[in-house]
């Protein structure tokens, strides 16, 4: 028998990571594994929104969304049942789950994803779910699609 411990998942209130929150309690629950959510400023969104480095009051306004943002996943957690450890991070995506994960040990990242369409994919190029999979070591990562 697998004895499987944490849990981590990222959160970013969109509907995507909704479904993400929801399939990582529900597995925390059966598992009676740890949930870990982690919210990440993206540089590369904050860099762009901000026309380029953003001043300290637009950071700390930043910073201030993403903490709300995390009580929301962890009030979320906590309504289904599940207490869950929060973190903040800041930096790309991608590599904050992929440091986390192997952090905290964890036995299972869950992420949320959209399918997008053939000229999206072009675009955008692969989505990050796709480039965890190659990156979180010995985590098994688990794709939720909406």
């Amino acid at each position: 028998m697998f004895d499987y411990r944490r849990i981590l998942t990222c959160y970013d209130d969109t509907a995507e990571m909704k479904a993400a929150l929801h399939h990582a309690t529900s597995l925390g629950k059966s598992l009676r594994a740890e949930l870990h959510v982690l919210v990440v400023i993206d540089t590369a969104a904050m860099v762009s929104s901000t026309l380029g480095l953003p001043s300290d009051g637009a950071y700390m306004s930043i910073e201030h969304t993403a903490r709300e943002t995390l009580k929301r996943g962890l009030d979320l957690a906590q309504e289904r049942g599940v207490s869950a450890h929060g973190h903040v991070a800041v930096g790309n995506i991608v590599d904050n789950v992929r440091h986390y994960a192997e952090a905290l040990r964890a036995d299972f990242v869950v992420v949320g994803h959209r399918r997008r369409s053939g000229f999206a994919r072009l675009w955008h190029g692969p989505a990050p779910h796709q480039t965890l999979i190659g990156r979180c070591g010995e985590s098994a990562v688990i794709t939720v699609t909406v």
